[in-house]
């Protein structure tokens, strides 16, 4: 696929923005304007960070693959979230608690 460059590139040349971080009252403020706030990333990404991934869904923030910006692009339209959507997958040795 693309490196996080060459997407950022992409991304901009279609009209959307990007950024390296966010802050809440950032959030706030565009998830009220109407915007949809993307992480592109791998599972690995929100496997790692599941504290600061389930505060961000709370705030609207969506996890996807950046498969989901290129079909976007490619079909001129925003894809639907849950074909592409990253989460935490649960460790099986949290469903052996008994």
């Amino acid at each position: 696929l693309m490196d996080n460059q060459e997407l950022r590139t992409l991304i901009t040349l279609c009209g959307g923005h990007t950024c390296s971080s966010l802050r809440t009252d950032q959030v706030t403020r565009w998830t009220a304007q109407g915007k949809m706030i993307v992480v592109l990333c791998e599972q690995s990404y929100v496997q790692e960070r599941q504290d600061k991934y389930w505060k961000c869904v709370e705030l609207g923030i969506r996890f996807c693959s950046p498969e989901f910006i290129i079909e976007s692009i490619a079909q001129y339209q925003v894809q639907d979230y849950a074909i592409y959507e990253e989460e935490p997958q649960q460790n099986a040795d949290d469903n052996d608690e008994e």
